[in-house]
């Protein structure tokens, strides 16, 4: 899949694939905050996010540790939309923060039986989902990424937020 062979052709998608790859980052931790400040009910997911977040990435680099390439583009001999140092593709972290948070929003809500709000809570896991893939997506578009650190992303984000989610329960159970 080589949606980088796309950049260049539409200000506005290049526009769009450059706030999704880069400052919408920005956003989630704002949101987090947000969250954790106005929403008491919602701390607790917020502080599993954050957790599952941080395995995340220290999973994503034990894996990069074995697996090892440069970005797309300079193996490929182009320039990406987004400035980027030239170091291990695998995996992408932006995606293993969106995918964290979205793996823990959904255990989380399953694993309530969605006592919240079914509409917040269906809305939360969608949203999160949408934003994502969008992410990964981008990711790849822009020329920083491969589609296989994507999607490893995925898995390693998705053990993370099991992980913590269970050990979340184990914790709680016993207090």
């Amino acid at each position: 899949m080589e949606l980088w062979k796309l950049a260049g052709f539409n200000w506005f998608l290049d526009f769009v694939a450059v706030f999704l790859a880069e400052y919408l980052l920005f956003g989630l931790m704002v949101g987090l905050i947000l969250a954790f400040v106005f929403c008491p009910k919602w701390r607790k997911l917020v502080i599993l996010m954050v957790i599952s977040v941080i395995l995340s990435v220290i999973l994503g680099k034990i894996a990069g540790l074995f697996f090892y390439h440069e970005q797309p583009f300079f193996v490929l001999g182009f320039t990406p939309l987004v400035g980027h140092a030239v170091d291990n593709s695998f995996p992408s972290d932006h995606s293993l923060v969106f995918f964290a948070t979205f793996w823990t929003i959904l255990l989380y809500f399953l694993g309530s039986g969605w006592r919240v709000s079914r509409f917040w809570a269906r809305f939360l896991v969608v949203l999160t989902g949408i934003l994502a893939v969008l992410v990964g997506l981008s990711r790849i578009f822009v020329g920083v990424h491969y589609p296989i650190d994507v999607l490893a992303s995925i898995v390693i984000s998705g053990v993370a937020a099991v992980i913590v989610y269970f050990a979340a329960r184990v914790l709680t159970k016993k207090a």
